[in-house]
């Protein structure tokens, strides 16, 4: 607005010089006096309604007049157009944001007062008054709460205008996601089905997650309005190992920690080797019994079975299987199994049959040298006996005469046959003829002949009856019942020497009872 202070100088002094001044009410405007008629206010405001008017006076200060009052009332001009306007652009934040809320009018006048709201909340979220047609709002570090729909209002004392609604989006970056298993049972079995489930507790949808064996992807998938997702894995043994995911909503990819997982494997059916010395396990050998599962997850508990009892267990730890050590004893013959168990059920293994011989690895030859030995010294020892019997019946009474015609008759003392009795009758007449000598015809056989290493032997002689020998006074003297029988040799001990075995005479008795049954001796002619 301008100002302007007018007056007409009188014709007969043109050339006087004046100065103004002007006021408003009793408020002096501008510097005060000065030679310019005029003011110009650049900007009115309501507080500059009010009264105006001026004064002139001659520099001398000889004359001074005032003007009129002028009343001047100023109106506002309403705003319009009110706008809010977000930054950034499009009301999309992330979390942590700053964000900065613009709202601005078209026109006004005057002092205008702006307003900030969130839809929901009673109360502004702020409040500015200034002569400016546009005013900010500083929001720092948005949160997940801040999201929401917003608008301004603006106000120069007519009545507030309101602004058109605008959607903030606040969208929060996903977490560290967890991964956990869902299996049927608390130790994992190959064939079961795992679900894998990963989640992230904050994260604006949608969010893809992925997994990983061993940093290997297994696969991916999305969880379109948040929360967590699953991947389902047929266990086999190989997927032991360690698991992992990540969670992505395209503010940047969290990956999960490692989380390990053994997946057990149930033995198979084990396999029962026995390993002797040699090919035949003989008393005194040292067996070893070996049991080994090829599939299980360790630790393996193996059991060790003779028939139907325990012989004990051993666990282990690792491959190989488990070995169990056995000092045989012809007990020792039957049947062996073994049985795995790693806690996910017990296989039992093939029956293996063991046959232990009676006698020890190293006595065996000593056991045959001497069963040879002793029959060849009986054979020797009868064949002497029946000569020597031979010959002093030759000069005994009765016996045989120089011719070599014999006293006695044939029915009187008469050879019997080892295998079944005289068939002479001892009644019936005889005539004499030479007594031929007593012969002596040992005969002997293995009972065990199938083995390469006998340990059996019998030997038969003659026998003479009771009426042989009453006719025969030299054998009844001498040879009540002249009789050689070996029977059944029993087993020998492993820890016999050879030097024992031999030693074991005639003149031990007690000692030969250990290793032969009731064996009737020869009684020979040397004994007496």
């Amino acid at each position: 607005m301008t100002l302007t202070c007018e007056t007409q100088l009188s014709p007969q002094r043109p050339d006087v010089q004046l100065q103004f001044s002007l006021f408003r009410d009793s408020q002096t405007l501008g510097l005060g006096w000065s030679r310019s008629p005029r003011l110009q206010i650049p900007a009115m405001w309501t507080e500059d309604s009010g009264s105006y008017w001026c004064e002139v006076e001659t520099v001398t200060h000889s004359i001074k007049k005032r003007s009129l009052r002028s009343q001047i009332r100023v109106q506002r001009v309403p705003v319009s157009n009110v706008n809010l306007e977000i930054r950034p652009t499009g009301g999309q934040l992330i979390e942590g944001e700053n964000m900065v809320l613009i709202c601005s009018v078209a026109q006004g006048s005057g002092t205008v007062t702006f307003s900030w709201h969130k839809e929901g909340r009673v109360r502004s979220l702020g409040r500015k008054t200034q002569r400016s047609l546009l005013a900010e709002l500083h929001v720092l570090t948005v949160k997940e709460s801040d999201a929401g729909r917003y608008y301004c209002a603006a106000d120069n004392v007519h009545s507030p205008i309101l602004s058109t609604w605008i959607r903030v989006t606040v969208r929060i970056p996903v977490s560290h996601p967890v991964l956990t298993f869902r299996a049927p049972r608390a130790h994992t079995v190959v064939g079961d089905l795992l679900e894998l489930h990963c989640e992230s507790l904050r994260g604006s949808p949608p969010i893809l997650y992925r997994f990983y064996h061993e940093d290997v992807t297994l696969g991916n998938s999305s969880a379109p309005s948040g929360g967590g997702a699953s991947f389902n894995l047929s266990l086999t043994a190989e997927h032991s190992g360690n698991y992992s995911c990540d969670a992505d909503n395209g503010l940047g990819a969290q990956h999960s920690h490692g989380v390990s997982l053994r997946v057990t494997v149930p033995v198979s059916r084990p396999v029962l080797t026995l390993r002797a010395p040699g090919a035949q396990a003989v008393v005194g050998d040292l067996l070893e019994l070996h049991c080994e599962s090829l599939r299980g997850s360790f630790p393996i508990l193996y059991w060790f079975y003779h028939e139907d009892d325990t012989l004990g267990n051993i666990s282990a730890h690792s491959g190989g299987g488990a070995f169990f050590n056995l000092s045989l004893t012809t007990e020792h013959s039957g049947n062996y199994s073994c049985e795995a168990d790693n806690g996910l059920g017990a296989q039992h293994s093939k029956v293996v049959t063991l046959n232990v011989t009676g006698t020890s690895r190293n006595r065996t030859g000593l056991t045959a040298a001497g069963i040879t030995g002793l029959v060849l010294s009986i054979l020797v020892l009868a064949a002497a006996a029946a000569l020597l019997h031979y010959a002093r019946a030759r000069r005994k009474p009765g016996g045989l005469s120089a011719t070599g015609t014999s006293s006695h008759s044939p029915s009187e003392c008469q050879e019997p046959s080892s295998s079944r009795p005289s068939r002479i009758d001892p009644q019936e007449p005889t005539h004499s003829k030479p007594l031929a000598p007593m012969e002596l015809e040992p005969t002997y056989s293995n009972v065990n002949p199938g083995d390469s290493n006998p340990i059996y032997s019998q030997i038969w002689s003659i026998q003479h009856t009771k009426e042989n020998s009453a006719n025969c006074p030299m054998m009844h003297q001498e040879h009540e019942e002249l009789t050689v029988l070996y029977s059944e040799l029993k087993k020998t001990h492993p820890d016999d020497s050879a030097g024992e075995a031999s030693s074991r005479g005639r003149a031990h008795e007690e000692d030969d009872e250990e290793n032969y049954e009731n064996v009737p001796r020869v009684l020979l002619a040397s004994d007496h």
